[in-house]
Parts: structure tokens; sequence; C-alpha cells
């Protein structure tokens, strides 16, 4: 998730968009060539904040075939170079969920969302 968030910071969003579980991009984030668009309006972020969300969400049954499913609370500051309904700048929270398919996988990025 820190690394995902460096490198949207960085406006490197080809990198970021691996972090993101391959079933899920889409629904995420769009194709690649949307979330480079928004990667490239993006100013700055910068991460003010993680913490655990809930863990009592169920997660298990709704990311098949993730496990050890985790949920976060992260708070950054963002300005976007063209705001729009969508992407406006200042403090955001996004609660993003985490999990991998085996013990020794890499973690991936299956959720990311504006409530838990």
């Amino acid at each position: 998730m820190t690394a995902y968030l460096r490198a949207v910071s960085g406006h490197d969003a080809t990198t970021a968009y691996t972090f993101l579980a391959p079933q899920y991009p889409q629904d995420l984030v769009g194709d690649l060539q949307q979330f480079r668009a928004w990667v490239a309006n993006m100013g700055n972020l910068q991460l003010t904040d993680i913490e655990p969300g809930n863990t009592d969400t169920g997660l298990d049954e709704q990311y098949p075939p993730y496990r050890d499913l985790v949920e976060y609370a992260v708070t950054y500051r963002v300005t976007f170079t063209n705001e729009s309904d969508t992407d406006t700048s200042g403090a955001k929270t996004r609660f993003f969920v985490v999990g991998r398919s085996r013990a020794h996988n890499v973690w991936r990025i299956l959720s990311i969302g504006t409530g838990p």
C-alpha cells in the first residue's frame, strides 16, 4: 500500500498499477490509460496516517482466492492540477483492502474505497 502511494506520488502510474490485484484493477481505477491520466493530474500526494481498519468485515468471502486480508484507513493530502467533481484537492481518507493468494506471495490491493 505504501509502495503504491509512493509510486502514485512519484507520478509512476505503471508501477503503481502493478500493486493492484490483477482481477480488480478496472473496478478500482479504470484501465491503465485512465489511471495514467489521473496520476498525471495529481500535483502532490503526502501520506499523513495509516491505521488498521475494521477487522471483522467478512473480507475472506469477498475476494477469492485471496487470504490474509487486512483493511487499512489511509489518510493523505493531495493536490490536483485540474480539479473536478471527483478530483478535489485536500485531505482524504480511503480504505484499502490488501491480501495475498498464498503465504509467501506479494500483497496486492484488492479494494480502495471511501468507506469501510
